[in-house]
């Protein structure tokens, strides 16, 4: 086991809740990455989904979302930067949904359209990223 990865392991140990967040963070990227797939376009109707059906459609975001659960599950094994940037990916990605479903709520001239949406997919991307960070900076000093 490399330095890195023991760090990862150590931080863990000493903050067991950023080890559930990160398990949170896999299970919530594979499960919307295989929702995605196989719901398809029938489940992607709604004007918030607009921005994935003209980008790939939900079989190339849920496979995104997928390979992204995969890899932060194996890189925090392996590689810790990558994982930390892989964190950062998802996050742009999560930005991208809340920035999409905000925007067809903002515009909806029924207004039927809700904002939770935009708010879980923005949480989804800050909290990725303030994961990201906690690694970046590494383990507290108990010393």
């Amino acid at each position: 086991m490399t330095p890195r990865v023991q760090l990862v392991h150590h931080l863990w140990r000493q903050q067991p809740g950023l080890y559930r967040g990160y398990a949170a963070d896999v299970l919530t990227a594979l499960i919307i990455g295989t929702l995605l797939i196989l719901g398809g376009r029938d489940r992607t109707q709604a004007p918030a989904w607009d921005v994935v059906n003209a980008n790939g459609g939900p079989l190339a975001w849920g496979m995104v979302f997928l390979v992204g659960g995969v890899l932060l599950a194996v890189l925090s094994h392996r590689s810790p930067r990558l994982m930390v940037w892989t964190l950062r990916l998802l996050a742009v990605i999560y930005l991208i949904l809340a920035l999409a479903f905000l925007v067809s709520v903002w515009n909806d001239p029924s207004g039927g359209g809700s904002f939770i949406g935009a708010v879980f997919a923005a949480r989804c991307s800050f909290m990725h990223l303030s994961r990201g960070q906690a690694y970046v900076e590494g383990p507290k000093w108990t010393g």
